[in-house]
């Protein structure tokens, strides 16, 4: 199943914390046979607010399949979630993008952006620009995991 040139547009969703995956927007194409792959999908102002995650993108199932994808974001808000933005699981090759452009992350409340597990190689190019982002780790963790504005972990 192929998802081409997919607009989504003024949204506003509060409260994501119970039920899996528990992201605002969660880009996750899941399936084993019939998997479907993303071309062109753009998200435009969009306000997330109490969620555990507020952006998680997953995209290890569109791994090794010699696939393009392009995902922007544009004019993102996030209020008190967990993470702003998480890139999750990418340690197969996929060529194409990710923009995310014009995002505000305020009262995150642990780290702003997590980079868990991303290859650094034959994987989506990730640009951010135009960000700001306004009083982190509003929990005070003291966790390394958690801390930081920015945090790029690598699991064995």
């Amino acid at each position: 199943m192929r998802r081409e040139n997919l607009s989504i547009d003024s949204c506003i969703i509060k409260n994501i914390q119970e039920t899996n995956p528990k992201s605002g927007i969660d880009i996750e194409p899941e399936g084993v046979e019939t998997l479907p792959f993303l071309e062109n999908l753009t998200r435009y102002n969009s306000y997330l607010e109490n969620c555990s995650s507020g952006l998680e993108i997953l995209l290890q199932n569109l791994a090794n399949r010699g696939l393009t994808t392009q995902i922007n974001v544009d004019n993102i808000k996030t209020n008190g979630c967990d993470s702003a933005v998480n890139f999750r699981n990418l340690l197969g090759s996929l060529k194409g993008s990710i923009n995310i452009t014009n995002a505000h992350f305020l009262d995150t409340k642990y780290g702003a952006i997590f980079v868990n597990n991303y290859k650094s190689t034959d994987t989506p190019h990730v640009t951010m620009s135009n960000i700001t982002i306004e009083n982190f780790n509003t929990t005070s963790s003291q966790n390394d995991y958690y801390n930081h504005v920015f945090t790029f972990i690598k699991l064995p």
